[in-house]
């Protein structure tokens, strides 16, 4: 049963519930399009789960992206006896994410948390090869190829081998990568030969390509080429967390005679992480991030332009990355000009394409040049194609398909190419809380989730790690859009006329002029004498407003009696 990541891609969680216990696959965040009113993403809600926390035992993490361990930290402290297991380069990210979690969590909360430390202790790592051994299923980890190292697949069987599930919401087959070994489809069928019943639950995100997902290393001479002919000074911009590109980047800037710069906090975690667990080498950049502004500012200017090869982070045009520093001439150390080049070994994430477009344009009026994977094959996916797709079906043969981490429309394309070219498989198109149920006997059921969908949708996170529902969120859309207007009225007992005071917050100028205060002070003057009902109030507020604004904003009325006369600044 996925709780999340099943018709979107983003806060991927999946739920194995057995007999006598369940098992959590995965627990991320998913990154709204817009980055507005403060939210800054949704997480998993994770009522279902607190509900039974006497049968929630384990997490297992697949691979280290923030879609997959974003929404850890906020799970933990929920539920601190959870056991994690999870790959050597997530266990890392967690414990970092766990740890600003707790320096930045809401002081209201942080009394009833957990240590670090109490938390360090619930989290063990596991590698390909490794048997995970739980009451009624064993789980095997697949190394498989994606984006960023250590990425697992999940055989997943019950104790007679009967059934089995291969699981990998984020993989590609890449057999010529030059950084980590291709996906192992004869220890698959090792492992699962004896199965009457297989499933596949597969990775959907690039469903639509119809070829198959080059290698990272048909990158290598393409770069080479590109900065080798260029003159100026080269700025490269790429996803952080994808250790074999850097590697890419670290190797040739030794062949090139170039100086490589890392600048942004994401690049310094990342590189790190990867260098503490030998997942890259030849370590000899500069970051920037831990110099002073005097050292970096003698450096970059003591280094000729054809030189230098700056690392930057905020690919998708993130407004406090260093790539949009850069181009809106708001960075201290670089300003672009004219001979300069942006390189972007990457791809625009949907949703990002009015961002990214406005770092072009600001790129090109100040005389820089950009090349990106429309003009050369500089980035390559970590999603399988259509071939590649194929090349799963057909090694691992499974008998019924499960498309996941997509959006709908893609969840039902990859089920019509199963469809189309496997018609002898069974497909079944889920949803988050839909649920596919094996009994003992082999009956397989698809169940319905859209009663707990309604109930349980994913909860909102603003900044500093404080959650809010989604009526708040709208009602924050609504104050934003539409402004408020603050009226305080103070009643007394005995013949003194109100005293009003009227605050008006988002609205046009001309509404809080003099002309407008006093009318609505009259119009709440004259109702007063009739009714002091705060509903029949607002009412005949809202309509005044509405007449004038042709809109309603929101209306916070406060009527307050006292016995005496008040004097203005009282109230």
């Amino acid at each position: 049963m996925p709780i999340g990541g099943v018709g979107e891609v983003g806060h991927n969680m999946m739920l194995i519930k057995t007999t006598n216990e369940w098992i959590i696959i995965d627990c991320g965040v998913l990154f709204p399009h817009d980055n507005f009113l403060g939210l800054q993403y949704l997480i998993p809600n994770f009522t279902l789960l607190e509900e039974n926390r006497d049968k929630v035992t384990t997490l297992i993490i697949t691979h280290a992206h923030e879609d997959h361990i974003g929404a850890v930290p906020f799970l933990w402290m929920r539920l601190p006896h959870l056991k994690i297991l999870a790959p050597p380069m997530a266990k890392e990210l967690i414990l970092l994410k766990t740890k600003q979690y707790l320096g930045n969590a809401p002081l209201v909360d942080k009394h009833t948390f957990p240590s670090l430390e109490q938390l360090e202790g619930n989290i063990s790592t596991y590698n390909h090869g490794n048997i995970l051994t739980f009451q009624d299923v064993t789980i095997y980890p697949v190394s498989v190829n994606h984006s960023i190292p250590h990425t697992h697949g999940l055989i997943i069987q019950d104790k007679e081998k009967e059934v089995s599930s291969f699981y990998a919401s984020d993989c590609k087959y890449d057999a010529d990568s030059p950084y980590e070994t291709a996906i192992d489809f004869d220890y698959i069928n090792k492992i699962t030969k004896s199965s009457k019943i297989k499933f596949l639950l597969l990775d959907s995100t690039n469903i639509l390509r119809t070829d198959k997902t080059p290698s990272e290393k048909n990158l290598i001479k393409p770069l080479n080429k590109i900065i080798k002919n260029l003159s100026g000074r080269i700025f490269v911009t790429f996803f952080p967390s994808n250790l074999h590109r850097l590697q890419t980047f670290i190797n040739l800037a030794k062949i090139l005679n170039r100086k490589l710069v890392y600048y942004g906090r994401s690049l310094k975690t990342y590189s790190e992480i990867g260098f503490k667990l030998q997942l890259i080498n030849h370590l000899t950049e500069t970051r920037l991030t831990e110099l002073s502004d005097d050292l970096s500012s003698s450096l970059i200017q003591a280094t000729p332009d054809n030189e230098i090869l700056v690392l930057l982070t905020g690919c998708q045009g993130d407004y406090k990355g260093a790539l949009n520093r850069v181009v809106s001439g708001q960075d201290p150390l670089f300003k672009l000009r004219e001979g300069d080049t942006i390189i972007f070994s990457s791809r625009v994430i949907p949703g990002n394409e009015k961002k990214i477009a406005q770092i072009y344009n600001k790129i090109y009026q100040q005389g820089a040049k950009i090349i990106t994977a429309n003009d050369e094959l500089i980035h390559v996916s970590g999603h399988p194609g259509q071939e590649d797709i194929k090349i799963f079906v057909k090694k691992i043969a499974p008998t019924h398909f499960v498309p996941i981490h997509g959006e709908n429309y893609f969840l039902y394309k990859h089920a019509e190419f199963i469809n189309h070219h496997f018609p002898s498989i069974k497909t079944y198109v889920i949803n988050n809380y839909d649920a596919i149920s094996i009994t003992s006997n082999f009956d397989i059921e698809h169940i319905k989730g859209n009663e707990l969908r309604n109930l349980l949708p994913p909860s909102f996170v603003l900044e500093d790690n404080v959650i809010i529902d989604k009526g708040a969120i709208n009602r924050r859309k609504k104050l934003a859009s539409k402004g408020v207007v603050f009226i305080s009225v103070v009643l007394f007992k005995n013949d003194t006329p109100p005293q009003i005071k009227i605050d008006f917050f988002g609205l046009p100028a001309f509404i809080e002029g003099d002309h407008y205060q006093e009318e609505l002070c009259k119009l709440i003057d004259s109702q007063i004498k009739t009714t002091t009902s705060e509903q029949d109030m607002v009412a005949t507020i809202a309509r005044y407003l509405t007449l004038h604004l042709n809109y309603r904003p929101i209306i916070r009325l406060h009527l307050i009696t006292q016995p005496t006369q008040l004097t203005q600044q009282t109230i």
